[in-house]
């Protein structure tokens, strides 16, 4: 299987448009949105593939970008669709000792993760475990919550637990807080089971890994709890 590229250096990108100023020609800046969201999924398409030709596809996705700015301009929208990217390297930077950044890519065959600590090299594993599978757990757990179903929900953890955390363990021990950016139907599954993996440790759930870097940044700059 190739390898995916890092989730936060070219897709997890997200825009995200107001209309209320832009009544006038809301028809047409939703088109744009649209077309760039296209290229955007072509581009995350070919990088999960392992797709090394990716230059015309970012190519696109930049022309994509600035027709829709101009579409958002004619509307009275000042748009930016340039998303922030940070590397591994700056992801390790705002990690502090005893963190580590788990970003899950989902496919079709499995679950890539990869782990970030501060100052650490990037690890990654890949978990087999079918879409498939994944999908049909999220949506049991999802029933059995509702119920609740207390013996159906501990089945599934044990199951979640032994498919999906075990196998982590070696990339977040030892570790006391595990930030997780799930993806797709992951973020639908108990990502608290990670906890098992490290004992003592407390997950938290973030968008993205840029989404994290951005938090990190300006707690940095902030008033913000440290433990932010």
């Amino acid at each position: 299987m190739k390898a995916p590229l890092w989730n936060g250096s070219v897709c997890q990108s997200t825009v995200c448009i107001s209309l209320s100023n832009a009544a006038a020609d809301a028809a047409g800046l939703q088109a744009a949105a649209r077309v760039y969201r296209t290229a955007q999924v072509r581009l995350e398409v070919a990088a999960a593939d392992g797709d090394i030709g990716l230059g015309p596809l970012l190519d696109d996705l930049a022309a994509r970008g600035d027709e829709l700015r101009d579409a958002a301009a004619n509307g009275g929208v000042a748009l930016a669709v340039t998303p922030p990217v940070f590397s591994a390297a700056d992801l390790a930077e705002r990690l502090r000792p005893g963190e580590v950044l788990i970003d899950l890519f989902s496919l079709s065959e499995g679950v890539v993760a990869t782990a970030v600590r501060a100052g650490g090299v990037p690890q990654t594993r890949f978990v087999h475990w079918p879409r498939s599978d994944r999908v049909t757990l999220a949506a049991q757990w999802q029933e059995a919550a509702t119920a609740p179903d207390p013996a159906a929900l501990d089945t599934l953890y044990l199951e979640l637990r032994s498919r999906f955390a075990e196998p982590l363990a070696p990339l977040i021990s030892p570790c006391g807080r595990v930030y997780v950016c799930p993806q797709c139907e992951l973020s639908h599954l108990p990502l608290a089971v990670l906890e098992d993996a490290a004992p003592g440790a407390c997950v938290s759930v973030v968008p993205s890994p840029a989404a994290f870097a951005l938090l990190r940044r300006r707690a940095a700059g902030s008033r913000w709890p440290s433990g932010t």
